[in-house]
Parts: structure tokens; C-alpha cells; sequence
């Protein structure tokens, strides 16, 4: 099963319900089934069930090898697709998707995140801020978007790993990023969009410990960006930039 839009670190795709369109944030996936040989379809189901242990349950009216699944209140589900191609031959795959509701405040106008002070993840609690805050918010702390008591996002960066976005949010889609590693040499770094599109790769050369490059995103639309820097095989860090013009 494929997605429209990228699985995390924890294998949950994500979509937001009622974010503002500012933050560029998907509020659908689109769900394919296909056989890995590429035999041809004869029928399919769709099945889902509430994470982490309910029971599945089809569908109703997903007969078709693409399945919309939209944003919704806070909940975790998985879907299973059950193939059957034209000789009679079975196989299944399934896919988990997390759905986060970020509004908040008393006309649903605000952004809900999960807060997490930096060097003291046990602190973390919920702030229901303004839409215009969420950059500063997201980009210098290990905060989220929606609530504490959703369990959908895994820290991004490696022991030993130092990495600075300035200014963030930038206000023309251009920025610095410095890396500093004792240990960890760093060969790629990585830009992709909300709907995990890679929109900027650059090679670092030949594994530096310590590196300062510019970074420029000017074509790209307002919203949250999403930086990875990797050695091979390896994922050493990603961190989030805003850009906000």
C-alpha cells in the first residue's frame, strides 16, 4: 500500500484536521493497493480499525484500489487492503494513519502544540497559540503540532549532533544551516514539503564533521519544511523550518 503523502520515523502518515493553510499541512492521504508483481486486480476491500487494538471492520463502499482517507478528531487507525487478482490468489497489506486536530481556543481560530521545553522533554504540556507564533514555536524546540497525549512523533536527531536553522522562519525561503558533530560525519542534506516531496538535496562533500552552508528555498510556498541530514545510511538529524513571507 502506497500513500500520497510520507510515512514518519514511525511509520504513521499524518494528517491534520483544521490547520490553517499557512502551514501547508496535508488534511488527506490517498491510500493505493497493487500487487508488489503487478498481476492485475480482480477485487479489493478495505478494512480499518482503531489503533492499537481494535478490531477491523470494512470499509463501507472501498471496493477500489485507491482509498481517500480524511482528517479527522485525534485518533490512530490502521488500513488494511485485501486483494484478490484473476486467478484467485490473495495478499494484504495495510498502512497506519494518524489523525491530529490542531485547533484550539473558543472559535477553533487558534493552533494546538504539544510544547516541549528544550533539555526538559518531562515538562512538555499543551499551548493553544496563534498561527503567526507555530513558526518560532516548532522550529527552535522538540515542540509538535496537536496534543502531549498523542504519541505519533519520534526525535530527530543522533547523540552528539548539533544543528542550527537561522533565521527561522525565514521571510524569503533563504537560510543558513550549521551542523557540528565530535563523531557523526554528515554526506546529504535533505528538504521536503508536508507532503514529503523532496523539494532540495545537497551533498556536503566527503563527510565533514562541521559544516556551514546556505540554503535557499525561494520558489517554495509558505508553510513548514522539513530538513534531514544523513550520512550513509544513516539519519543523523531533521529539524523544521518555517517560511513565512
Amino acid at each position: 500500500v502506497t500513500s500520497t503523502e510520507e510515512a514518519n520515523d514511525s511509520d504513521n502518515i499524518l494528517i491534520f484536521q483544521n490547520a490553517a493553510s499557512s502551514l501547508n499541512l496535508p488534511g488527506s492521504t490517498t491510500l493505493t493497493a497493487s500487487f508488489d508483481s503487478g498481476e492485475s486486480i480482480a477485487s479489493v476491500q478495505w478494512f480499518v480499525r482503531t489503533l492499537p487494538d481494535g478490531t477491523y471492520s470494512p470499509v463501507p463502499g472501498a471496493d477500489q484500489a485507491t482509498l481517500t482517507v480524511n482528517a479527522g478528531d485525534d485518533v490512530h487507525e490502521e488500513y488494511l487492503a485485501v486483494l484478490t487478482d484473476v486467478e484467485g490468489c490473495t495478499n494484504e497489506a495495510s498502512v497506519k494513519v494518524f489523525s491530529i486536530n490542531v485547533s484550539c481556543g473558543n472559535n477553533t481560530n487558534k493552533v494546538l502544540i504539544c510544547h516541549v521545553p528544550p533539555g526538559n522533554p518531562n515538562k512538555a504540556k499543551n499551548i493553544c497559540v496563534n498561527v503567526n507564533a507555530v513558526p518560532a514555536i516548532l522550529g527552535n524546540s522538540n515542540s509538535y503540532l496537536g496534543s502531549c497525549d498523542l504519541d505519533y512523533k519520534t526525535d530527530g536527531n543522533a547523540d552528539d549532533v548539533t544543528v542550527n536553522l537561522f533565521p527561522n522562519p525565514t521571510s524569503n525561503g533563504n537560510f543558513r544551516l550549521q551542523y557540528t558533530s565530535a563523531e557523526k560525519k554528515a554526506r546529504f542534506v535533505y528538504v521536503y514539503d508536508a507532503q514529503g516531496r523532496t523539494v532540495q538535496s545537497v551533498n556536503v562533500g566527503e563527510y565533514p564533521q562541521t559544516f556551514e552552508i546556505e540554503m535557499s528555498l525561494p520558489s517554495q510556498a509558505n508553510g513548514i519544511y522539513f530538513v534531514q541530514i544523513a550520512g550513509d545510511g544513516e539519519i543523523l538529524a531533521k529539524e523544521k523550518i518555517m517560511i513565512a513571507r
